[in-house]
């Protein structure tokens, strides 16, 4: 039955929405699409920059060109994704000295994949608007916190790739057995798909899925057997993967293999079963939302662009769809399209749960999981327009202004990764030209910014530099100032020491590390300082070098201007403010989970996650008997109030031999809890700009060398309330 719900008006007649071409279709689903990522876009411009991994693919890609298709000869633990690089080799082939490329390669699948979202959802539910929404949400979907980073290209077009191939194959098969071609073409573009990242082979299930939900069992079963060459044509791309990941999985040793740790697929599957609904499905469905819900009351300093950019893609939705009559499915068509998503919300996180390093993160995990969840959720809108049309609008404002909230609070924090790597990497790149010959760079980090994941390791500094210079480095290291620390890693996180001798660095590796000892003779090395508030010492013998960076027009010069110098576009700050100190300080290892700041300070492991609680919680263990962090704080005249909160000690003793001070000043710390202390803090000890907490403890050996695991800390101004 035909019922009108977005415009009452019984005086215009529309044409139905069923009855549209494809290509005006796709046309407003692209439009929709397009605008709801140009608003993610706009606040931030093309800030963004590598993080992580984007800087090893652009050091090869700078040095030996691009990759775009992995065979034998190149690094095996990868092989099981040949097409895996074709992303960023694209990338720097469109803009090898910037990153505009990435930008626009990045938007162009982000807007695709809500095209393609789309386009399901309105075969599967036969409402156009809902279909537009549906693309919008899944591009805004709040469980995952890996969309933006450029590490994630490869995973965002595999995803792409994989949810077009639904759309082809569903054309193929509501225009029955004499849609061969279309077949083979969306067989082709699914082995693509799984080429570039595996866990695209879920789509496989998604179209008969969505035929289920739109016919029904019974009937997906009848046209199947009109349909079994198509779908023998469709299930050739996961056989094809398959025997393709057999053969080379036992001639070389895969990444995908290590992540069982010895174990068998279905062994390792089993074991992590539980984790699909505690973990993935929990998260997938509510758990994302309940996080966004959170950012936006929490880190928002304005809410005038999110509601204007809201208010202009519900408008937009309103206005393309208004002239289109819709079929509203029965309810028992909408009860198996919410089934339906579900279960594809578990064949989407499904791929990850062979890996515990996987399950305890939520970059990456939910990219595939979220198409489903977003289907899921597009059963309470149809289940609105039953109720009123206003209740339909209503609820697609406010799960598109959670969304969309959600992403601009993730696009703003990778943003500031990126300025802050940026204006480090800009310090040395004006203070290094990285032609001296067999030269050993040693950086003296001060700041305590340096040497760790979302902060350059030794490696990622080094590639890095290398694309910036375009040619390779001798060697990179890191060396932190206040303990001699150098950024060496065992498998346990204890680190390595370094030290100045009169006439050479000596580097100590850690008791586990793989990598030996080594000395650097001081003339064979150059030493850059980076102060404690993160600026690199400059040189003045550098001076011409400096000037040849504003003007010059050399690869080198090209993509510091490009790539390094902070661009002028900054219209985030009206909505999250700036990051200038305030009178208060609360920081944590991360609030959101798996968007974890940087550690600015020493003696520290990496930042973990305990995934177990109700809501994930964030540590760091202290790895030696003293460690610091730094924070910026402009303090006022009066008492401050000291909270430190911890999660686990490698013992009691531990726990009672633990001290805390402050620039310096010992903090007399009473325990309110096991895991609590708080103090009060007196005028004078804190200062205006860079402050020091610093942890004082007795390590275990018997606990593999750990003390404490800190979870947050907060100085308040007495009498203002205590932090969270």
């Amino acid at each position: 039955m035909s019922i009108d719900l977005i415009n009452p008006s019984p005086g215009r007649r529309r044409t139905p929405a069923v009855e549209m071409s494809v290509l005006a279709r796709w046309a407003i689903f692209f439009t929709v699409a397009a605008v709801c990522v140009a608003v993610i876009w706009l606040p931030f411009g093309l800030a963004m920059t590598g993080l992580i991994e984007e800087w090893a693919e652009l050091s090869n890609m700078a040095r030996l060109g691009p990759t775009f298709f992995l065979d034998l000869t190149h690094p095996m633990s990868d092989i099981l994704r040949p097409l895996g690089h074709l992303p960023f080799a694209l990338a720097y082939v469109f803009g090898p000295d910037s990153f505009v490329s990435w930008h626009v390669l990045l938007m162009l699948a982000l807007t695709l994949k809500g095209c393609a979202s789309s386009e399901l959802v309105f075969r599967a539910s036969g409402s156009l608007v809902v279909a537009l929404v549906a693309g919008a949400l899944v591009i805004v979907y709040p469980a995952d916190t890996m969309q933006f980073p450029f590490r994630a290209l490869h995973i965002n077009w595999s995803l792409t790739l994989g949810l077009l191939a639904c759309c082809v194959y569903l054309a193929a098969w509501d225009r029955g057995s004499k849609s061969t071609l279309l077949a083979l073409g969306a067989a082709a573009l699914l082995l693509s798909a799984a080429l570039m990242y595996e866990a695209a082979l879920i789509c496989l299930a998604i179209p008969l899925l969505l035929v289920i939900a739109r016919d029904g069992v019974h009937g997906c079963l009848n046209e199947l057997r009109r349909r079994f060459g198509l779908l023998l044509i469709w299930a050739s791309a996961g056989v094809l993967y398959g025997v393709y990941a057999f053969w080379m999985s036992h001639k070389v040793a895969t990444y995908q293999a290590t992540l069982l740790n010895g174990q068998g697929w279905i062994p390792a599957l089993k074991n992590a079963l539980p984790k699909l609904f505690s973990v993935g499905m929990a998260r997938a469905v509510y758990g994302g939302w309940l996080d966004a819900f959170k950012m936006l009351v929490s880190e928002y300093q304005s809410y005038v662009y999110l509601g204007v950019a809201v208010f202009a893609l519900i408008g937009l939705v309103w206005i393309l769809t208004r002239k289109y009559q819709e079929v509203v499915p029965n309810p028992l068509r909408i009860l198996r399209l919410g089934c339906i998503g579900l279960a594809a919300v578990a064949l989407g996180y499904l791929p990850y749960l062979l890996s515990i390093s996987h399950v305890a993160v939520s970059q990456r995990t939910f990219l595939y999981a979220s198409f489903g969840a977003a289907v899921f959720w597009c059963t309470l809108l149809l289940a609105a327009r039953f109720a009123a049309t206003a209740l339909f609008w209503c609820v697609a404002s406010a799960l598109l202004a959670l969304g969309l909230g959600a992403q601009l609070v993730q696009f703003h924090h990778y943003v500031g990764i990126a300025e802050e790597q940026k204006r480090l990497l800009r310090g040395i790149v004006e203070n290094f030209d990285g032609s001296s010959e067999n030269k050993t760079l040693i950086v003296v980090d001060h700041s305590g910014y340096l040497g760790q994941t979302w902060m350059f390791v030794p490696t990622n500094l080094r590639f890095a530099l290398e694309y910036i210079y375009g040619r390779r480095l001798k060697r990179v290291s890191i060396c932190h100032a206040q303990i001699l620390e150098w950024e060496d890693v065992d498998r346990d996180g204890h680190k390595g020491a370094c030290e100045e001798t009169n006439d050479a660095w000596v580097f100590r590796a850690a008791d586990d590390s793989p990598i030996a000892d080594w000395l650097v003779a001081k003339k064979d090395a150059v030493v850059l300082d980076v102060d404690v508030d993160g600026r690199v010492t400059p040189r003045s013998a550098m001076q011409t070098h400096r000037t040849n960076l504003q003007s010059g027009q050399d690869v080198f010069a090209r993509r510091y201007r490009a790539v390094l110098v902070d661009s002028d576009w900054s219209f985030y700050a009206s909505s999250f403010g700036d990051a200038s100190a305030s009178a208060r300080y609360e920081s944590s290892f991360g609030r959101w989970w798996s968007m974890t700041p940087p550690i600015r300070g020493f003696g520290w492991r990496g930042i973990e996650w305990d995934f177990t609680q109700p809501y994930p919680v964030t540590f760091s263990w202290k790895i030696g008997t003293n460690a610091a962090l730094f924070f910026d704080l402009a303090p006022i005249e009066t008492d401050y109030s000291l909270r430190v909160d911890f999660t686990m000690f490698a013992s009691e003793k531990i726990h009672d031999a633990t001290k805390i001070s402050l620039n310096g000043h010992d903090v007399e710390c009473r325990w309110t809890t096991f895991y609590r202390c708080e103090a009060r803090v007196a005028p004078g000890v804190l200062r205006a700009g860079v402050n020091q907490i610093g942890f004082t403890s007795p390590i275990d050996p018997d606990y593999y060398g750990l003390s404490v695991s800190l979870h947050s800390f907060s100085l308040v101004p007495l009498g203002q309330g205590t932090g969270k």
